[in-house]
């Protein structure tokens, strides 16, 4: 499903959402807490609300389907009786949440216990006998997963079936109070009972329905037993039940909108071809699905629909600030009165300085609150422009390089070089207060800045400084002695680490730019890290003989799982330009391996995968390879085949074999669109090398 448009509603929340934390953070400073708890718990709100898509619709017609096509994952179990409104929203809680009348917070099941709960053992005992007395007190079911739709904001309904059912139901009707859209599940086979039209009458409305959209299913089946007649027949039927659903405001049927709101699909044959590998584009698009999820996105994403759905939180936004703006308005006047009465010079400049942050607070407060109205009124472009021409006048004012004056490494450095520049200046501007003029990094001078906000100034000021290390992490992976530090200070041009040393290096070590001669170490207990001399580093965090043998007997050793990392500083040329180089200690170390996935995987960049040419994809690496790095194509992942020398030395016949091998036994991760291998994308992330040899060449 295209995600484009949500992604930039989404955006345009997160937007809002930022002025309004720090909306909350600044009337903090004039101690109105009720309007900071107003605040709070708008912005929690607004977040978690989303864009609301009910799905509604009789048992057993393809509702469940539908979803699961529309995720591109089979979420939900489609042989489940689920009596209560399940909400899909995005995260990575594994266990299903139940909410239960009464209680302040919800008990969970694991995902596979809770599939058996509500597996449909006998529908005819349902149907006579009611809900199970374990739902009785149930009123909703959060179920969470990462995809992309559901990553933008969107949450998914799925109210349960029997509408008989629904029918007065004071929670469903409180559901669709708040959806931004529901879709209604039709079955092509038996269409619009007497309890489904009635359904529609009593809780959707007899008027227009806007955001209805009736998704008739199945109309394969349809075809498939009576032809294209008995599918115009369907379509007749339904116009002639629905056509008073989609009248203009003349009275007349207006087809095009109805055309926009009614759509016939295969839900089960789009979850197929969604599923499968590769993708089937054509079924899909024969299906009627994405036809159906276009217009949907069209509609959720369009301006009158984004500027309904933000108009609430616009508002508490004016009422907070206009109380704010009136209680320094107050202040002010009472500042104003003391100015004019004070007899002594030093209070009357105190009583100034005061004035003059109260008058920069509420010009901040304004500000903030023009940017969250700009996201919100629907036009986009605008607002991108907005936010550009502010990056660039905050760029031209530090004086720094324009794009294009260098290129690929250097280039980007100087993006990011003015970026932790602006940071620090906001670290300033926000930070302690001070009684004295600051020149900003960024250019221009401002007069005793601080809001005192000292955890969030602190918390920028390390964020900066990462970026001044560098941006782009580089993770260097491999078993003991595949010559990790020896491919490494190839491309550092040299012999930095120790070749015969750091192999046996049983931590974590990052290389970034920068000119100490000590070697930092990172502890998981300790707040700051030591410093420590290179020799004794060496000497110290080096493999020894017991070591080896707890990595042999457990699958990790005991003496450094207290050690998070180490850094090391050079003033190389690559370090320079904003590149971190990670050296790994060997896969054979299960918990080391844990700790790369965990901590570095998901923040890299880039990942060199160091496999040896004598003894090429072992078991440990082809564990690696499936369980760390995961499935499908590894964009960032590059392959270095090292020793490449040693075959073409002892047994040139078996250089092409091998090449032959890595081809069979990586080419699964180098499909492209259309599940073919991608020949190009191999040979720029598989590469063939001699590690030693480079190192000679560049340091001799």
């Amino acid at each position: 499903m295209s995600i484009s448009d949500y992604s930039s509603v989404n955006k345009r929340r997160e937007t809002v959402i930022s002025a309004l934390q720090t909306v909350s953070a600044l009337v903090g400073e004039l101690e109105l807490d009720r309007n900071i708890d107003e605040l709070d718990r708008s912005a929690k709100d607004f977040r978690e609300q989303g864009i609301k898509i009910l799905f509604l619709g009789e048992f057993r017609c393809g509702k469940t389907s539908l979803i699961n096509a529309f995720l591109g994952n089979k979420i939900l179990p489609a042989t489940c009786l689920i009596p209560i409104p399940i909400e899909l929203a995005y995260g990575d809680n594994y266990d299903v949440s139940i909410y239960e009348t009464g209680q302040d917070n919800p008990h969970t099941l694991s995902r596979e216990s809770f599939i058996e709960k509500v597996r449909l053992r006998n529908f005819e005992d349902f149907c006579s006998e009611g809900l199970d007395i374990y739902w009785k007190n149930i009123y909703s079911v959060h179920i969470e997963c990462q995809t992309p739709l559901l990553a933008n904001g969107i949450r998914i309904i799925e109210i349960p079936g029997f509408v008989q059912y629904l029918a007065g139901n004071r929670n469903i009707r409180k559901v669709l109070q708040y959806a931004q859209a529901v879709i209604f599940v039709l079955n092509a086979i038996k269409i619009l009972s007497i309890e489904e039209i009635n359904f529609i009458e009593e809780e959707l409305g007899k008027g227009r329905l806007d955001n209805v959209f009736f998704v008739i299913n199945r109309i394969h089946t349809v075809y498939d037993d009576a032809g294209e007649e008995g599918v115009q027949e369907v379509k007749d039927y339904t116009q002639g039940k629905l056509k008073h659903h989609f009248l203009n405001e003349k009275g007349e049927f207006d087809e095009e909108f109805y055309n926009r709101r009614v759509f016939y699909v295969n839900a089960k044959g789009a979850l197929d071809a969604r599923t499968s590998t590769p993708i089937d584009n054509e079924m899909l698009e024969v299906s009627g699905v994405p036809a159906l999820e276009k217009a949907l996105e069209n509609f959720l994403t369009s301006d009158e629909q984004v500027a309904l759905a933000f108009n609430t939180i616009i508002d508490t936004l004016n009422r907070v600030v206009e109380d704010a703006c009136q209680e320094i308005s107050t202040r002010k006047t009472h500042l104003n009165q003391c100015l004019n009465e004070a007899d002594e010079l030093e209070k009357k400049y105190a009583d100034e300085q005061e004035k003059k942050h109260l008058d920069e607070t509420e010009s901040q407060l304004l500000e903030q609150l023009n940017i969250a109205k700009m996201a919100a009124d629907g036009n986009a472009e605008n607002f991108d422009t907005t936010m550009e021409t502010k990056t660039m006048t905050t760029n031209t004012s530090a004086n720094q390089p324009t794009e294009g004056n260098e290129s690929g490494y250097g280039s980007i450095k100087v993006k990011s070089d003015t970026l932790a520049s602006v940071l620090e200046d906001i670290s300033v501007l926000i930070g302690e207060r001070k009684h004295q003029s600051i020149h900003l990094t960024t250019g221009g001078t401002i007069d005793q800045p601080g809001l005192s906000l000292i955890a969030d100034a602190k918390d920028i000021a390390t964020i900066a400084k990462g970026i001044r290390e560098g941006i782009f992490n580089v993770l260097v992976v491999g078993t003991f002695s595949a010559g990790k530090s020896t491919l490494i200070n190839s491309l550092l041009g040299e012999k930095v680490l120790k070749a015969k040393m750091l192999p046996t290096t049983p931590i974590i070590t990052t290389l970034v730019y920068g000119d100490s001669p000590y070697v930092t170490v990172y502890y998981k207990d300790k707040l700051e890290p030591s410093m420590l001399e290179e020799s004794y580093f060496f000497e110290e965090f080096t493999l020894t003989e017991n070591d080896r043998k707890n990595i042999q007997d457990k699958g990790f050793k005991d003496r450094f799982e207290n050690v998070r990392n180490a850094q090391i500083e050079r003033k190389y040329s690559l370090l320079k330009n904003g590149v971190k180089l990670i050296d790994s200690p060997g896969l054979e170390d299960e918990k080391n391996k844990t700790d790369i996935v965990l901590s570095y995987l998901k923040k890299c960049q880039g990942v060199i995968f160091l496999l040896n040419a004598t003894r090429l994809l072992n078991e440990k690496e082809v564990e690696i390879i499936n369980d760390v790095l995961g499935d499908g194509r590894l964009n960032p992942v590059f392959f270095v085949i090292n020793f490449i020398n040693i075959v073409e030395e002892n047994a040139p016949d078996e250089v092409d074999e091998i090449k032959r091998f890595c081809i069979h036994s990586l080419k699964h991760r180098f499909l492209n669109e259309q599940g073919k291998f991608d020949e190009d994308f191999y040979n720029r992330r598989v590469f063939f090398v001699n590690a030693l040899g480079a190192c000679l060449l560049y340091t001799s």
